[in-house]
C-alpha cells in the first residue's frame, strides 16, 4: 500500500530530524540494512547452487543430458553471483 503525500512528507521530516540529532545511529542502521541484504543474497545464491547440484545429479540419475546441462548452468550462475558479491563487498 502506497503512502499518501502527507505521510511521506512526515516520514521525510522525521528522517531529517533523526539524522541531524543522531548521525551515528543513522549510519549504523544503514550498515545493518546493507548487511541484511547481503546475507539474503548470499543465502539465495547458496540455494541456487544446491538446486543446480541437485539438477545435475537428477540428470545423471535419469540419464537426461538437458537436465544436467540446466543444473550446470544454474550452478555456474550461482557461483558468478557469489563471486560478484564478494568483489563488490571488498571495495
Amino acid at each position: 500500500m502506497a503512502l499518501s503525500e502527507h505521510e511521506q512528507y512526515v516520514i521525510d521530516q522525521m528522517e531529517q530530524a533523526l539524522s541531524a540529532t543522531d548521525p551515528r545511529f543513522v549510519a549504523h542502521m544503514a550498515r545493518t540494512r546493507q548487511s541484511w541484504r547481503r546475507h539474503l543474497r548470499v543465502a539465495l545464491n547458496v540455494l541456487a547452487l544446491a538446486a543446480g547440484l541437485l539438477l545435475v545429479l537428477l540428470g545423471v540419475w535419469l540419464v537426461t543430458v538437458w537436465v544436467s546441462v540446466l543444473g550446470f548452468l544454474v550452478v555456474v550462475t550461482g557461483l558468478v553471483c557469489v563471486i560478484r558479491l564478494r568483489t563488490t563487498h571488498r571495495r
